[in-house]
């Protein structure tokens, strides 16, 4: 029987170096693939790193502007309720202008007739200056 042991101990080892080797095979293409998906996380890393700190600047940017807007926003609300304050003014003197114009007209034209002025015993009237009552008369 010695001599069928010494025949198979040699075809043993050769099929395990066989399967040995596939096993290799195997392993080292795992590797490469390993290596290539470590190439890739490193990439897309680098390219998350820089995303970051786009996306950080544009944040940045939008916050900055958006500041810049509300404070637009506001001067614009003052500034258009400073203008009606004034449009409001400026309507209320119209109007008591016209008023003291037609009182004046009034008063001038009965004067007229009686041959004495109307603004005795006592009585002050405001008079606007002509030029005044020429600017803010209502235009014919």
């Amino acid at each position: 029987m010695l001599c069928a042991v010494t025949w198979i101990l040699p075809f043993c080892k050769c099929v395990t170096c066989v399967g040995i080797e596939e096993l290799c095979s195997k392993r080292d293409e795992l590797h490469r693939q390993i290596l290539e998906e470590e190439e890739e996380k490193r990439k897309i890393q680098n390219d998350l790193r820089i995303l970051t700190e786009r996306l950080s600047k544009v944040n940045e940017s939008l916050s900055k502007k958006t500041a810049s807007r509300n404070e637009f926003d506001k001067t614009i609300a003052e500034t258009e309720a400073a203008y009606m304050k004034i449009l409001e003014s400026s309507q209320t003197l119209l109007n008591v202008l016209k008023k003291e114009t037609a009182t004046l007209g009034t008063n001038q034209t009965s004067g007229a007739t009686s041959g004495r002025p109307q603004h005795g015993h006592g009585q002050h009237m405001v008079h606007a200056p002509a030029n005044v009552s020429r600017a803010m008369a209502p235009s014919t």
